[in-house]
């Protein structure tokens, strides 16, 4: 009897019910208030876990976009490209005030500058009308550049430029990835159809691991999830006595990794230092 009142407890306990009702983030929160390091170091241990697998990517990162409109696309697959870019801003926790959107065919269209909230950047992308001339990415990209470092973005805030194409570029582009390396911004490529051409592709990203093949515009909606989650996966290793700045998203695996809360301020960032003790839940 006293085994099936305990029981009945648990159940009716406010874990149990955030258990069933899938509210990790009370679960966590109540776990964490609950109890300490010395009463139950292992009820610390299970929230920190929840936190990492649960929580939404909040990373302190700057995303810009560089949207391919040249003739071969057309404007039916244009809307499609669109529909990506309208369903990415409307889910994302990246800060939208850090964020551009452009575009290009045979000239650069600066489009979607930085310091836009979310409302204005879908107003945007919605009422964008399609060009359609020639293809030179090279030209894009240093245009993309030269606005990211207008921007001036503190050390350590990560800058990545995520380029959409359907072909090959009538312009070098090898020397314009370079430059945007070299100036700390990341490239990653979304090569779209049959008639990409992955040896630019392959220039543009640096490495294979940056580029992402689908088969058809109608699929783009399908990579909004897989983008999101493959930046907010970018780790950067700690040692000890670095300066750390900005946010760093910790994962279960990685022990070494860890999660900042980012500030409400959108122009603060963390600066930490890092040392090594002893783990408190361990000392007698």
């Amino acid at each position: 009897m006293a085994k099936y009142n305990m029981n009945l407890n648990f159940l009716a306990s406010t874990f149990w019910s955030n258990f069933l009702f899938n509210n990790w983030a009370t679960m966590s929160s109540e776990l964490k208030s609950n109890n300490s390091q010395s009463t139950c170091p292992e009820c610390l241990h299970s929230a920190y876990l929840i936190d990492s697998v649960t929580t939404r990517c909040n990373k302190y990162q700057s995303i810009s976009f560089l949207v391919d409109e040249s003739g071969s696309i057309g404007a039916s697959a244009f809307q499609y490209a669109k529909s990506f870019l309208y369903a990415y801003v409307n889910q994302t926790y990246d800060d939208l005030s850090i964020m551009s959107i452009h575009f290009f065919d045979s000239t650069f269209d600066p489009y979607i500058y930085y310091g836009n909230n979310r409302a204005t950047i879908l107003n945007m992308i919605q009422s964008k009308a399609y060009r359609g001339a020639g293809t030179a990415t090279g030209n894009a990209i240093n245009n993309s550049v030269a606005l990211i470092k207008n921007k001036n973005f503190p050390n350590g805030v990560p800058k990545i430029l995520v380029i959409l194409t359907d072909g090959g570029s009538y312009d070098s582009v090898i020397e314009a990835a370079n430059n945007a390396r070299k100036n700390g911004i990341m490239l990653f490529c979304v090569g779209i159809g049959s008639n990409v051409n992955t040896a630019q592709l392959i220039q543009i990203a640096g490495s294979t691991s940056n580029i992402v093949y689908i088969s058809s515009y109608s699929s783009l909606t399908n990579l909004v999830n897989l983008i999101e989650n493959y930046f907010c996966k970018q780790i950067i290793d700690v040692n000890l006595g670095d300066f750390i700045y900005g946010n760093k998203v910790r994962v279960p695996t990685s022990p070494s990794y860890f999660r900042v809360a980012r500030s409400s301020n959108a122009t603060q960032y963390y600066k930490l230092t890092v040392n090594y003790e002893s783990d408190p839940s361990t000392a007698g």
